[in-house]
């Protein structure tokens, strides 16, 4: 899976990860990190680049309700869209499709799926 390094995750999240293990490299980790939005809606995003997985979900910060679940296994890539304080937006590649996420200012989901033979 190919993904920004630590450091554009720290920028975009603007939080250190919790990471699984503390001796492994950050690769092969399992790696969460979470970001509430101006919105009122908290990201917890879990990834496992080394197995090319990545979870996402969002919640309403106030009621605790789930309001989107991602659970994705064969990732391609993920990339950092946009990172500033009023827009927060990465792209999910997989063999399947793509799918593009905005976590600022408020929680939107766009996916785009491909043809597959």
């Amino acid at each position: 899976m190919k993904i920004p390094s630590e450091i554009p995750w720290l920028s975009f999240f603007q939080a250190e990860p919790q990471l699984l293990d503390e001796d492994a490299p950050y690769y092969y980790n399992q790696v969460k990190y979470e970001f509430t939005n101006g919105n009122h809606e908290k990201f917890i995003m879990t990834m496992t680049p080394s197995y090319s997985e990545l979870k996402l979900e969002v919640f309403n910060s106030d009621t605790k309700e789930l309001l989107g679940l991602l659970d994705l296994k064969n990732v391609e890539a993920i990339e950092i869209l946009g990172d500033r304080k009023e827009e927060k937006r990465i792209m999910i590649t997989s063999p399947y499709g793509v799918i593009k996420i905005d976590l600022a200012p408020k929680y939107k989901i766009f996916i785009n799926q491909l043809l597959v033979d």
